[in-house]
């Protein structure tokens, strides 16, 4: 996708990468466009963890070790064997179907946020890309 955006001469000058995981979205902005700024919002202690060496040559990342939703707070979060679904969702039986090895292995408590909160005293330049 952001191959295809610079191809379009598309470029972010502000990305928001909500579910950072361990930082795929975030290393490949960073790096298809240099003068980006990338703000990963990650929940999962493991993942941060991992996210932060990914981006520990990165100047243009930060780090946001929360959930994001309505409200600002504490979540229960569900951890999933496959990080890629965990969620403030319990898995509904069609994501079960649809991907068998995704598996709930414990719930967490996790702080939440809202995008407001975060941004309330930050300049975010335009374009801005969510994912």
């Amino acid at each position: 996708m952001l191959s295809t955006l610079k191809q379009q001469d598309i470029h972010p000058q502000t990305v928001i990468d909500v579910g950072a995981n361990v930082g795929q979205f975030a290393v490949a902005s960073a790096k298809l466009f240099p003068e980006v700024s990338v703000h990963s919002f990650e929940p999962l202690p493991d993942c941060v963890a991992q996210l932060r060496k990914n981006i520990k040559r990165l100047d243009n990342v930060k780090i946001y070790p929360f959930a994001l939703g309505d409200s600002e707070g504490q979540v229960e979060f569900h951890v999933n064997q496959y990080s890629h679904s965990s969620s403030i969702l319990p898995l509904a039986e069609s994501h079960r179907l649809a991907f068998p090895n995704a598996i709930d292995t414990k719930t967490i408590s996790v702080k939440i946020s809202t995008l407001d909160d975060v941004f309330n005293s930050i300049e975010l330049k335009s374009p801005v890309l969510l994912k």
